[in-house]
């Protein structure tokens, strides 16, 4: 930069054009390189902010309004932050004076000497716009005060001083270089998109930046082109100054001329907001949207793989399956032998529905084990050792069968080892478990046990010999194993085979032999011959086979015959009847009814009657009642020693005497009974 482009005002006082600005790096963040420190003055007398506080009334170091560096660098840089990007028009510095007059005498002119001024949108000055650099003053002709027009763009205005190796003018200059700034004054507009002397005027559309003064574009937003930044990227191309090359986006479209995406997406080989990055190993396509096929790597544009297909697959794309009956790596192992002739997986070689006979395992590549046969080895051998295809046994079959395949049962009635047992009585009859023997049914009468060969142990018979003898058997619990007959005939009061049955009717005692006595109402005990009940009139003893003694008659034989039977008390045992008849007077079977008389002697016989029988009557009453009287006498004495044993005996005792002194009176009340019934008016009665 030349005088030209530089005005030097020897007055604080600006033009109107500059007062329409305004002081954006007022009160702005600063910094400064090698900052002075003094013994004698605090560091914010010299510190670097010190050149936006907008005070400029004392140029000296120590008025505490300026910037001072340290002493013996060979450069010096000092920098403003505006915070964001501005539209500057001119920079104003007001430099070290000391407050003297400024001229070749004062010795700061010589540290002023050489400066640049840059703007940047960084804090490196050469990532920015030169405004101005120092070729042509001298200590005579540079000014204190230095006003720059730069209308540019930047965030940042940097103050930037070296000493030169140019011997010619370091005569001029100071041997170190110093910040010797007392006010830095950037005039602008504080906001972006707008110029005019007055910061109104809006910049063009599309315009990132305009010239302050006319509004010119000074580069446009990406992805515009233009004098004004009308126009948008050329085809295939985007972003800053439409510099960018587009990616390759789908079916050759150009990207977006702002960012550079692709809209539509990417054509094949890439991928990507802006289609640029290539597919990343395994993936090719549109968009690398498809995974190389049964490849680690493939041509990101076709898909051809480049690297050899994985097992089970071939060909350029890796897309075909290893031919029938071949798998693995390359396609080069050979299937095993698969159910019905399939082939196998042509990845790993399993068969998927089973193998064939002979064989077992994933690949069906193993031969069956001993003692197996068939489709996957799955069938176990009915002998030892038997063909791994057919299952025709090679050796002797297991115990229970026969044939060459040993599948077939043993029968009839055998078991066992090549069937050579006999089967045991199962019930029935039938065939016997064909292995083992055992009859699953149970045993047939007689026997018992697992294989029914045992017979019954002593006591029981009959299927299983579940059913026990009947102890009812000659000897008890011992009968036929078989049929449960008794063997030896039966216990006294039993008979049948099984002597399951009591003796018939009328029947008792052994052999059901003998007939039982004259029971009342039910038959006699079919083992002794005891009737449960009375005897028939005229009968008595436990088997009602005695008739009454002499005298006595009916029911139990608890009757007497009549005292005027022909022969005294000689009675018929059952009905009572006199069996001579009667005494004279007397009539009827028992000889209890009087026999008729003529008149003449109805009276006397009347008489002579009752009175013998009132005689009788008497007599019988008083012996009656003497015995009872001595016998209670007698025994009132033993009473304290008897037992109670013997106490009930006794109450037995006297109640059959109770009975007997009844009966007696009530045949005596009968008797009278009937001879007063029979009697006539005697002659008393006639007198």
């Amino acid at each position: 930069m030349t005088l030209a482009n530089i005005i030097i005002y020897f007055m604080v006082l600006r033009n109107d054009d500059t007062l329409a600005y305004e002081n954006i790096a007022l009160n702005k963040p600063t910094r400064q390189s090698q900052p002075y420190w003094s013994k004698t003055h605090p560091p914010d007398t010299f510190d670097s902010s010190n050149a936006v506080d907008g005070l400029k009334t004392n140029l000296s170091a120590y008025g505490g309004q300026c910037v001072v560096s340290a002493d013996g660098y060979r450069t010096a840089t000092w920098w403003v932050n505006l915070t964001s990007i501005n539209s500057i028009h001119d920079i104003r510095i007001y430099y070290r004076t000391e407050n003297a007059p400024w001229n070749a005498s004062n010795g700061y002119t010589a540290r002023f000497l050489g400066f640049y001024v840059y703007v940047s949108n960084t804090t490196r000055r050469l990532d920015g716009h030169l405004c101005f650099h120092d070729t042509n003053y001298s200590r005579a002709t540079i000014p204190s005060i230095a006003n720059i027009t730069c209308a540019v763009h930047g965030q940042y205005v940097i103050y930037y001083n070296i000493r030169p190796q140019d011997a010619a003018r370091a005569a001029e200059f100071s041997r170190n270089a110093h910040n010797e700034l007392c006010e830095i004054e950037v005039y602008g507009c504080s906001e972006t998109g707008v110029y005019g002397s007055d910061c109104s005027l809006p910049c063009p559309d599309n315009c990132l930046y305009c010239q302050i003064e006319t509004g010119a574009c000074q580069g446009c937003k990406p992805g515009y082109q233009g004098h004004r930044c009308e126009l948008p990227c050329s085809h295939q191309f985007y972003g800053e100054l439409c510099s960018l090359a587009c990616g390759n986006c789908s079916e050759g479209r150009t990207c977006h001329h702002v960012n550079g995406s692709c809209t539509n997406g990417c054509d094949v080989g890439v991928y990507g907001d802006k289609c640029k990055t290539p597919c990343p190993d395994g993936l090719h396509g549109q968009n690398c949207s498809k995974m190389c096929i049964n490849c680690d790597e493939c041509d990101r544009f076709s898909g051809q793989c480049t690297s050899p297909c994985n097992t089970g697959w071939k060909g350029l794309f890796c897309k075909d399956a290893c031919s029938a009956n071949f798998y693995g790596y390359s396609c080069s192992l050979k299937c095993g032998n698969c159910t019905k002739g399939m082939t196998c997986n042509h990845v790993n070689g399993s068969c998927t529905n089973g193998c064939d006979v002979g064989v077992y395992g994933v690949k069906c590549q193993t031969p069956c084990p001993d003692g197996w046969h068939g489709h996957n080895c799955s069938q176990m051998c009915n002998c030892d050792e038997c063909d791994r295809f057919s299952g025709q046994c090679t050796s002797l079959c297991k115990p229970g069968w026969k044939g060459l395949f040993c599948l077939d049962d043993c029968d009839g009635g055998r078991y066992g080892q090549n069937c050579g047992q006999r089967c045991g009585a199962c019930l029935g009859y039938k065939q016997c478990h064909h292995i083992n023997g055992s009859c699953l049914e149970g045993c047939d009468a007689g026997f018992e046990g697992n294989l029914c060969k045992t017979g019954c142990s002593s006591g029981k018979f009959g299927i299983n010999c579940q059913q026990i003898c009947n102890k009812n058997c000659g000897v008890q619990y011992q009968c036929n194993r078989t049929t449960g007959d008794c063997e030896g005939g039966c216990q006294p009061g039993w008979e049948g085979f099984r002597c399951e049955q009591v003796c018939k009717q009328n029947k008792y005692g052994e052999n059901c032999s003998q007939s039982c006595g004259f029971c009342q109402n039910s038959n006699c005990h079919h083992v002794n011959g005891s009737c449960p009940g009375k005897c028939l009139d005229g009968y008595q003893g436990t088997t009602c086979n005695e008739i009454c003694e002499a005298g006595l008659y009916g029911g139990n034989c608890k009757k007497e015959c009549s005292l005027f039977c022909k022969s005294s008390r000689d009675c018929n045992h059952v009905t009572g009847h006199c069996n001579e008849g009667c005494v004279s007077g007397w009539q009827g079977p028992v000889c209890l009814q009087v026999a008729a008389k003529t008149d003449d002697t109805v009276s006397v016989s009347k008489f002579n009657g009752v009175l013998a029988a009132l005689c009788v009557c008497l007599i019988l009453l008083g012996i009656s009642i003497a015995y009872i009287f001595i016998y209670r006498w007698n025994m009132k004495g033993k009473l304290k020693k008897m037992t109670y044993k013997e106490h009930k005996e006794l109450n037995e005792s006297t109640f059959n005497m109770d009975i007997i002194s009844s009966k007696i009176d009530e045949d005596d009340k009968n008797g009278y009974q009937e001879l007063g019934e029979v009697a006539l008016p005697s002659d008393y009665d006639r007198l």
